[in-house]
């Protein structure tokens, strides 16, 4: 009958989800922006300085895994949950990338990842005269990234909060001071790649310099959780936020 078909075809679905593809040795912490308190086992004090380690997997993983890319970039909203210690499952992934997006590329020289970066930061933190700046805007546009690090100064204002950006091309030299006239190529969620979350400037690159991969991103993060097999915090020196200052005294006026 249809309903017995569907019963089976449902459970082979719940198989399928429920099949492990990696172990966790300990709790990777979600995190918005440093400091917030987002992740619901974490306490705050482990992602104050650098953020959490979830979405820097996750960036992780779509520079792995988009081998054209130098850097990738993520919205920390694009991600939505700590990586639990324990065995790691594709219900795991689709827990914690939920959304229909695909890796775009986008061809952009260093002086625009700049700009992109401190619009993501500026529409993340609010307005400046807030009581609750810098967690009072849209939170999730926070960035974090991979093959690109630097330290972030909330107490600047817009076009001053990103210090010392380094970049590392695939993380397979050394990192050096990002060149504001070299061409590089960065992979991003579908969601960020079209200018929304305050990331304007990737919905200016000209369509010629834009790519949609069409690898969808959980599957691009199931693909690569299943190539590492174990999954473990990646270095302190990789994550994209080496320092965070919070505000000091107060909103800024």
């Amino acid at each position: 009958t249809t309903l017995a078909t569907l019963k089976v075809y449902n459970d082979q679905i719940d198989a399928k989800y429920e099949k492990v593809i990696a172990t966790v040795p300990e709790t990777i912490c979600y995190e918005r922006i440093p400091g917030q308190g987002r992740s619901a086992i974490c306490d705050v004090s482990e992602s104050a300085v650098q953020g959490g380690g979830a979405c820097q997997q996750v960036t992780k993983a779509f520079l792995s895994q988009t081998f054209e890319a130098d850097f990738s970039i993520e919205n920390s909203g694009g991600c939505r949950s700590d990586i639990e210690a324990g065995d790691f499952s594709y219900a795991s992934a689709y827990k914690m990338l939920p959304f229909s997006n695909t890796l775009i590329t986008l061809e952009m020289t260093g002086s625009e990842i700049v700009q992109v970066l401190e619009e993501a930061l500026d529409n993340a933190f609010g307005d400046v005269t807030s009581d609750e700046y810098p967690y009072g805007g849209s939170t999730g546009a926070y960035p974090y990234c991979s093959g690109i690090r630097y330290t972030v100064d909330s107490n600047q204002g817009f076009g001053d909060r990103l210090v010392n950006v380094e970049v590392n091309p695939r993380l397979e030299g050394s990192w050096v001071g990002i060149d504001v006239d070299a061409t590089y190529t960065v992979v991003a969620n579908s969601y960020i790649a079209g200018g929304r979350d305050g990331y304007s400037t990737f919905g200016e690159i000209d369509e010629s310099l834009v790519t949609d991969t069409y690898s969808e991103y959980a599957q691009t993060f199931i693909d690569y959780v299943a190539d590492v097999g174990t999954l473990e915090d990646i270095p302190a020196e990789e994550y994209s936020t080496q320092v965070f200052f919070p505000v000091e005294l107060g909103p800024l006026n």
